[in-house]
């Protein structure tokens, strides 16, 4: 009877490490970004386990950003995303937006071609305008890869990058390499321009730039 015990409790053990099995990724990045605040110099931390990821940015002493996303797949080239995230403006303000976006990606070897539809909803705050202020903005993502072994080379268009998430979303025009080490680390360079406004003036005006880059493992808990 003993012996019994002892094999149904391994069974049982065994059992709850395979279905607590969950994959996850850490990551550190660093920046150098020509915006609105008169600091350049950025740093992020980002934790994701399973499909859920929070993500820090801190630039000097003049803004702070959280985010908080759900990306769940549906099929091999589906995910639907899910973000809350804020903007503090330390002494001036805050703001912050809540999003939903239905990307899809196809990938045809060393090729991959992507697209991303969606909405948020932004709330602004300060004591420098009176009462909040409210925003609804579409999504609208493009982006075209590149993919040779570990190495990824990605050009897109996105209103959603997470490093420039605005009360309004905003175009944002850029490319990333990325170089896969080993079977859980990865490095890469991010380069950016970020448009003022779309739809509304007859010339394009860049309202900031940025380049980043950073490092991530992944792997799994068991």
């Amino acid at each position: 009877m003993q012996s019994i015990r002892k094999a149904f409790l391994i069974f049982i053990l065994s059992l709850t490490f395979s279905v607590s099995a969950v994959s996850f990724s850490a990551g550190v990045a660093g920046g150098y970004r020509v915006s609105e605040e008169k600091t350049p110099l950025n740093g992020e931390l980002m934790l994701s386990i399973s499909d859920f990821s929070l993500w820090a940015r801190v630039q000097g002493n003049e803004r702070i950003d959280l985010a908080l996303e759900y990306g769940g797949n549906t099929g091999n080239t589906i995910e639907h995303i899910v973000n809350l995230n804020t903007a503090i403006y330390p002494g001036l303000g805050w703001f912050a937006g809540a999003e939903y976006e239905f990307t899809q990606t196809f990938r045809w070897d060393f090729f991959s071609l992507g697209y991303g539809l969606g909405v948020q909803v932004g709330i602004l705050a300060s004591d420098l305008i009176k009462g909040p202020l409210f925003s609804l903005s579409p999504i609208i993502d493009a982006n075209i890869g590149l993919h040779f072994g570990p190495v990824d080379l990605t050009a897109y268009l996105t209103m959603d990058h997470r490093a420039e998430r605005e009360f309004k979303a905003l175009p944002v025009l850029g490319a990333t390499f990325s170089w896969r080490i080993g079977g859980h680390s990865t490095i890469y360079a991010d380069a950016y321009m970020k448009m003022a406004e779309y739809l509304m003036d007859p010339t394009t005006i860049i309202s900031g730039w940025a380049v980043r880059v950073g490092y991530i493992y992944r792997g799994r808990i068991v």
